[in-house]
């Protein structure tokens, strides 16, 4: 049993040290808690003062974004965030 630990360890390190990209993909994204507080941020409220939040992911050509949607005080905010880094693409 503990070879196979072993080996799966041998060839993890591997994969990151032939294919770098596979460990910067999975250490580069935020998570879409952290997309939410910056839209949030944005927009000078906390999550207790919005209602009816909606977080979705998806892949634009040049990035890979959340789109957070959300009301306060009777207002629709739409944010999309760069998920690698936090950034606000688009209001």
């Amino acid at each position: 049993m503990k070879n196979n630990n072993f080996t799966n360890t041998i060839t993890s390190i591997k994969s990151i040290m032939f294919y770098p990209s596979a460990l910067s993909k999975k250490l580069d994204k935020i998570t879409a808690n952290r997309a939410l507080q910056i839209a949030l941020d944005n927009a000078g409220y906390s999550k207790d003062e919005t209602k009816d939040i909606i977080i979705t992911d998806k892949n634009d050509r040049e990035f890979k974004i959340y789109n957070i949607r959300f009301l306060a005080d009777d207002e629709n905010y739409d944010y999309e965030i760069d998920m690698t880094t936090g950034r606000i693409l688009n209001l």
